[in-house]
């Protein structure tokens, strides 16, 4: 149940200029309100576990395989916020110039590739970036999916096969 509460308050600042002999006054009134939304949305672990995939099917430094579609859900948002957005952050640290690739975590055993995320048309996930969720809809909340796919990269020039796990994490903000 989402409780929230609404609270106003007026400010008055005074801006003075004084010269000799003058004195002059001017006052910028501020009108505010604050809504307290005591519920948040909920977004789901998830495994996404990609195919067993050939090395020799990685032909170079930048090629993918192995592609898996995949959906981030956010659930039950209430309503009440101008907007809410979703911010996705790689365990281990964002990759320099390597957009939308995640770090290998320390219980990976392959080398020389990663694991990409992109979004649903192919273009890198961009990690620690505010995205907003444009379907949100402060007058009904509601629930949510974003579509994306993970692949694996080649990053080096020679592949030693072996197990390929990354993770990010989804942070909500809200506004």
């Amino acid at each position: 149940m989402a409780n929230s509460v609404a609270a106003s308050n007026q400010m008055q600042f005074g801006l003075f200029s004084a010269g000799p002999g003058d004195s002059i006054a001017r006052y910028i009134h501020l009108n505010t309100s604050v809504t307290w939304i005591e519920e948040s949305c909920s977004v789901p672990s998830q495994t996404v576990v990609l195919p067993s995939t050939r090395a020799g099917s990685l032909t170079g430094i930048g090629t993918t395989a192995g592609e898996r579609s995949f959906q981030i859900q956010i659930n039950n948002c209430p309503k009440g916020y101008s907007k809410i957005l979703y911010r996705l952050t790689p365990e281990g640290g964002t990759i320099e110039n390597a957009p939308g690739v995640l770090p290998l975590s320390a219980d990976s055993t392959a080398k020389g590739v990663k694991i990409k995320v992109t979004d649903n048309a192919g273009a890198a996930a961009a990690f620690d970036t505010s995205t907003a969720v444009d379907d949100y809809n402060k007058d009904t909340g509601g629930s949510f999916s974003i579509p994306m796919r993970v692949s694996y990269v080649q990053t080096e020039a020679n592949i030693t096969p072996g197990t390929v796990n990354g993770a990010m994490s989804v942070l909500m903000e809200y506004q």
